[in-house]
């Protein structure tokens, strides 16, 4: 049965293997499904990159810390470095991150930032962090962050 080349607009990619791939191509034409083979192996999966990578601690953007000694995170925005903003944090009485580790006596490291979400775009980061924040409240997590505890006050305990 041939189609109609009006009709023909159904396409499909099909991983091109051999050429088995080939025969199953053809019978997909006889029902009106256009094959698109595609290989996997491009030349981009054998280079190797050799841009050095940079340290957490050099980078920008939404960033969590977690308390060596128990499940307290905070999680933050930065358009600077993380290396700059979490040794602000850790010698600050206005950090929650400080407040916490002076109250408990726990301590953290480097080892315990990650970097969720790099970037430099303050609105974008400012939505991805509220959506980092929501994220791990709905988890459950032991937040340190204060502006929660602001949300809860504004916005009642819905």
């Amino acid at each position: 049965m041939k189609v109609p080349k009006d009709l023909d607009l159904n396409w499909r990619k099909i991983r091109y293997l051999n050429e088995d791939c080939l025969k199953i191509g053809e019978e997909f034409k006889k029902v009106g499904i256009q094959p698109a083979f595609y290989n996997d192996k491009t030349t981009g999966k054998f280079l190797i990159n050799n841009k050095p990578r940079s340290d957490i601690d050099k980078k920008s953007g939404i960033y969590s810390i977690k308390c060596a000694d128990c499940d307290a995170m905070y999680i933050g925005m930065t358009m600077r470095s993380i290396g700059t903003r979490v040794s602000e944090h850790l010698r600050g009485p206005d950090s929650h991150v400080d407040q916490h580790m002076s109250t408990t006596g726990h301590s953290f490291d480097m080892s315990n930032v990650s970097l969720l979400h790099g970037g430099n775009k303050r609105r974008k980061l400012c939505c991805l962090e509220m959506m980092y924040i929501q994220e791990a409240v709905e988890r459950g997590a032991n937040m340190l962050n204060g502006q929660l505890k602001a949300e809860i006050v504004l916005f009642g305990d819905d």
